[in-house]
């Protein structure tokens, strides 16, 4: 069992993002607010979309270890308008890969992705952005 002790600050960035034309699309970066773990993430397609996008969650411990059986839920947020989408929940496709097909990003614009990981009664939590075209 893979403990999340609290107040530890980690930067992650997210996989590689080709974008289409000449515009370039910043792939997202990630900061754990807090727990140990690490992790990376992708998103299909990329860049984002307004609708439904796939979210995939790459996270270990502190060890390098896959970080299995986490509860991972994704609260995404638009601070310039005050409002979020609905939270979703990612499902465990392999030990520590996390999974949504349903992120919902319902208009263009700078979003916030709120990331609530919980594993054996412990929390830990990501925050990030992107830009949704």
């Amino acid at each position: 069992m893979t403990r999340i002790p609290a107040c530890v600050a980690v930067l992650f960035t997210a996989l590689g993002v080709a974008s289409c034309g000449a515009e370039s699309v910043e792939a997202p970066t990630l900061k754990v607010v807090d727990g140990s773990f690490q992790g990376e993430l992708s998103r299909s397609p990329a860049p984002s979309v307004v609708g439904e996008n796939t979210l995939t969650l790459e996270l270990r411990d502190e060890n390098g270890e896959p970080l299995e059986t986490a509860t991972v839920v994704i609260s995404p947020w638009m601070p310039a308008h005050g409002h979020g989408s609905r939270d979703v929940t990612a499902d465990e496709e392999q030990p520590g890969r996390y999974v949504t097909k349903r992120l919902l990003f319902n208009m263009p614009g700078r979003w916030d992705l709120r990331v609530a990981v919980e594993v054996d009664g412990e929390e830990g939590h990501l925050l990030g952005s992107l830009e949704v075209p």
